[in-house]
Parts: C-alpha cells; sequence; structure tokens
C-alpha cells in the first residue's frame, strides 16, 4: 500500500508541478526499478504465512506416507506459485498414482482442497494489490516523462489497471495515464500507440452487454442467394432482403470480429 500511495502522491506532484522540466535521477532509477519489482504485500502477510504454514504440514503428511516427492525444492520456503503447483497437479498426480487407505486419501485430499482454496484466494488478493500498485508506479513515470526504454512494463500495468481494478477512481486515473503515454510516444520510434488502441478496442468490445455480438445475415426467399431486392422493373437495389437481427448491418462491428 505504501508504494501505490508513493506512486500517486507523484503523480499529483507532476501534475501541480509545471516547472521542473526533468525527473530528478535518483527518483527515475529507482521508479524504473520498481516498475520491473514482484513483490510480497503487507495486506496479505497473514494470510500467506498462514498458508505456507499449512503448505509445510501438508508435505509433512505426504512424507510421511511415503509419496515420492521432490521434498529438497518443497522443504523450503515456497512462493505463491509452488504452493499453487503443489495443492495442483503434483499432489493430483501423487494421490491418483498410489494406492492409500481409503481413510488417508480422503484426508490428503480434504488438505489439498483446503490449500488449493486459500492459495487462490491469496493469490487474487496479491494479483489486485499488484495491478493497483505496479499502475500507480507506471502512472508516476508516465506523468513525470520519464519513460524506459521498454515501455511494456508501463503499458502494461496502465492495461491491467483498465482491465481489472476494482476502485473506479484508480481505473479512471489510469485511463487518464494510458492517454498521456500515447501522447507521449506519438513520435517515438517503433511507436506503440497502434498496439494500445487495438488492445483497447478488443477489449471494448468484449463485453457483450455494451457491444452487440455481430451474427450473420440469414436471408429468406428466392433473392438470397444475391442479397438483393428486385424493384419490379428488373433492376437490382444494394439493399439486404433481411437480416438475422437489428445488428447485422453495423458494418464495422461486423469487420472487427471477423
Amino acid at each position: 500500500m505504501q508504494r501505490m500511495v508513493a506512486g500517486l502522491v507523484i503523480v499529483e506532484w507532476a501534475r501541480l508541478d509545471a516547472l521542473t522540466l526533468e525527473c530528478p535521477e535518483a527518483l527515475r532509477i529507482r521508479l524504473h526499478q520498481c516498475l520491473c519489482e514482484c513483490v510480497y504485500f503487507d495486506e496479505i502477510a497473514l494470510s500467506f504465512t498462514r498458508l505456507l504454514q499449512e503448505a509445510r504440514d501438508f508435505v509433512a503428511m505426504l512424507k510421511h506416507y511415503k509419496l515420492p516427492l521432490d521434498y529438497e525444492t518443497y522443504g523450503k520456503v515456497l512462493a505463491l506459485e509452488q504452493i499453487q503447483q503443489l495443492s495442483g497437479p503434483i499432489a493430483q498426480q501423487l494421490l491418483s498414482n498410489h494406492k492409500l487407505k481409503p481413510k488417508v486419501a480422503e484426508g490428503l485430499e480434504e488438505r489439498r482442497k483446503a490449500i488449493q482454496g486459500a492459495v487462490s484466494q491469496t493469490s487474487s488478493d496479491q494479483m489486485l494489490l499488484s495491478v493497483s500498485t505496479q499502475a500507480a508506479i507506471a502512472g508516476a513515470v508516465t506523468m513525470l516523462r520519464c519513460l524506459p526504454e521498454k515501455l511494456n512494463p508501463v503499458i502494461k500495468p496502465l492495461m491491467e489497471s483498465i482491465k481489472k481494478e476494482d476502485d473506479e477512481q484508480l481505473q479512471s486515473l489510469a485511463a487518464d495515464h494510458l492517454a498521456r503515454l500515447v501522447d507521449l510516444c506519438v513520435e517515438r520510434v517503433p511507436c506503440p500507440n497502434s498496439k494500445i488502441i487495438c488492445n483497447l478496442c478488443t477489449f471494448l468490445r468484449s463485453d457483450p452487454e455494451f457491444t452487440p455480438k455481430i451474427q450473420a445475415a440469414t436471408r429468406e426467399g428466392p433473392s438470397s442467394d444475391s442479397g438483393m431486392e428486385s424493384t419490379g422493373d428488373g433492376s437490382r437495389t444494394g439493399t439486404p432482403t433481411s437480416f438475422a437481427n437489428n445488428y447485422t448491418g453495423i458494418l464495422t462491428l461486423v469487420n472487427q470480429q471477423r
């Protein structure tokens, strides 16, 4: 949370301070480092500590029942991804490939499912915190106009915030920063703007509640082959005889969904 607040403070400072033309070098270096760092947040420290202990107990149970596992790897401090892998396909394969007493197998399966549920929740919390924090830092880099050589660490957090951020204010702020980034990159070579806009268009039309799903036109009757109406004098008009729904004629959306 401290990182996110620091990033938002820098954003506001950059917005209000029109006199500082260049970002201080020490701040620029640190912001670029923060963009590429993967950190665990204090907000999930308690749940992660509990999860880590449960994973250790589970590994000890597997070892007690002599199930083959790389205990040297999984006997150490584990990352979320490792716990997820352990409680997922690894444990499932171990339990299915080895005959155990029914009660033992049932107990191990219950423990596995409990760990899997806990790691999913903790991973979700970690992801949401990471989205908010990295978007704030990317916004700070953008507002200070101190873009790194590779823009993906800046673009990705802003796009992720637009797609996944729960807080509408932070989501709107990320959108503003992305617009500012696009403006800064107009003359950049290579320019990422076309890809950014393409990804935004894909995201905008992914929700059928806002963007209607385009269906192919269905035609009936003798004129269905040509899709043209007869005017009675032997000529044909360019108007289709019938449509699958009211949205079929939106040519731009038809082309985009191909």
